[in-house]
Formats: C-alpha cells, sequence, structure tokens
C-alpha cells in the first residue's frame, strides 16, 4: 500500500514537471518511429548466449539499479494512462564479473508507446540522462520501450546498449 502511494506521488510530481523537458530527453531516449507500422516482439530482441561478453552469464535474480525503474517494471498498470497499455513484458538479468551485472527491461505495448518524457523523468528525475544513482538507459522503438540497467559506465551495460539498438533499428 505504502509503495502504491509513493509511486503515485512520484507519478503526479513527474507530470506536472516533465511537460517541458520531453523533447530535450527524447533525443537522449533514442526515440524512433517505424514508418511501416510493424511491431517489435520482445523474443527478437532478447539477447542470446552469445551476445554476453566472456565471463558473462544470464541470472535468475534480478539487478534492476533504480527503485524507479523497479517501481515501473512491476507496475506498469499504474501508468497506463500515461504511457498506453502493457501488451508484454519480460526481463533478462546478466551476472558478470567483479560485481558487472544488471537487467534488461522489454515492454511491449498495444499501441505505439507514449509517455517519453514520463518515462524519463521517472527514471532520471531532473536529469537529461543516466546518472551513477539512475544509471538506466532508456530504449523506445514504436510499441516497446527497452529499459537496460547496469552500472553506469558498465562495459556490458555499453555493448547491450549497442545490441538493443540493432536489434531495434534505431
Amino acid at each position: 500500500m505504502k509503495l502504491r502511494i509513493i509511486t503515485l506521488i512520484i507519478a503526479s510530481a513527474i507530470l506536472a514537471g516533465c511537460a517541458g523537458t520531453s523533447t530535450t530527453r527524447a533525443a537522449t531516449a533514442h526515440r524512433t518511429t517505424d514508418s511501416t507500422g510493424t511491431h517489435q516482439v520482445i523474443d527478437s530482441l532478447k539477447l542470446a548466449e552469445k551476445d554476453l561478453m566472456a565471463g558473462y552469464t544470464f541470472s535468475e535474480k534480478s539487478h534492476i539499479r533504480s527503485f524507479q525503474a523497479n517501481t515501473y517494471y512491476e507496475s506498469p498498470g499504474t501508468f497506463s494512462r500515461i504511457t498506453g497499455l502493457i501488451e508484454q513484458k519480460a526481463s533478462q538479468s546478466i551476472d558478470g564479473p567483479d560485481g558487472d551485472n544488471g537487467t534488461v527491461l522489454f515492454l511491449r505495448f498495444r499501441g505505439p508507446f507514449k509517455g517519453d518524457g514520463f518515462i524519463q523523468g521517472l527514471i532520471w528525475g531532473n536529469g537529461d540522462g543516466p546518472t551513477a544513482e539512475n544509471p538506466e538507459e532508456i530504449l523506445i522503438k514504436d510499441d516497446m520501450l527497452v529499459i537496460i540497467s547496469f552500472k553506469k559506465g558498465s562495459a556490458m551495460g555499453g555493448n547491450i546498449k549497442e545490441i538493443m539498438k540493432r536489434k531495434m533499428g534505431i
């Protein structure tokens, strides 16, 4: 109950403050639109063993770095009026050497994702991109939202971002 109230307070505050910043943040979040109208499919975006760097393995344990990203992933319906309805969601967690672990979140919507400024404000706060405290990278294309949650500067996180951009056609 407390988490839901906190989430709603955060969402209200962000909505009030992000209207004027979504244009700036959209560029940072890599928003693209596919003119063909085709939809991304989560299974086609998931990482394979060959995508992992040496010493990294898939894990069952979630490594979502920030409270905000975790809140959104666990309760996306709370924000459906802002971002649209979720069709499907999945995640993949990865363990690596020296504690370099993280989680990739995949969310597919029933129509185009429409919460650019909102999701960036929710996850990054007033910043224009990832920080040490909120290191998530955000990729958006049509009906897909991919959140890459690794420590800022993570080699594997950077590698995954490039893989996802290629797979999403960004």
